[in-house]
C-alpha cells in the first residue's frame, strides 16, 4: 500500500473553475437527472479569505453552512486526483506505437510509486 497526499484545495479550485464554464469541452456537466442531494453536496463549500495564524489573509475552502454534507465533493476531489495519477487526461492522445512505462518505477516528482503496477498510464502527453 502506498500513501498518496492529495491537495484537496487544488482539485476544489479546478472543479469550481470548471463549474463556471459554459457547457462544452472542459466544463463540469452532470446528467439531466442528477439528484438534488448530489448537487447540494458538490457545491457545499466555497472559497473564503480568512486570516492565517500569522495574521496574513489566506484563501481557504470552507463549508457554506456548519453542518452541510460535502461527501460527494470529497469523492469528486479524490476521483480527479486518481485520474491525474493514472494520467487519464492524455488517454487516446498518444501515438499507438508508443510503449507504456514501467509503473513500478519511482515517480521522480513525488518520490512515490504508482498505486498499482498493472494499471497502464502514458509517460508524457503530446
Amino acid at each position: 500500500m502506498h500513501l498518496v497526499l492529495v491537495d484537496g484545495a487544488k482539485y476544489k479550485d479546478m472543479i469550481a473553475a470548471r463549474m463556471k464554464r459554459d457547457n462544452g469541452s472542459g466544463a463540469w456537466m452532470v446528467h439531466k437527472d442528477c439528484d438534488r442531494e448530489y448537487a447540494e453536496q458538490v457545491t457545499a463549500e466555497e472559497k473564503a479569505v480568512t486570516l492565517s495564524a500569522d495574521g496574513k489573509p489566506a484563501a481557504k475552502w470552507m463549508l457554506k453552512s456548519s453542518h452541510a454534507a460535502n461527501h460527494y465533493l470529497d469523492a469528486e476531489v479524490y476521483a480527479a486526483a486518481a485520474a491525474d495519477i493514472l494520467n487519464v487526461r492524455s488517454l487516446g492522445l498518444e501515438a499507438p506505437h508508443r510503449s507504456l512505462p514501467d509503473l513500478a518505477a519511482y515517480d521522480d516528482r513525488h518520490n512515490t510509486r504508482y498505486p498499482h503496477p498493472e494499471v497502464p498510464i502514458y509517460d508524457d502527453p503530446l
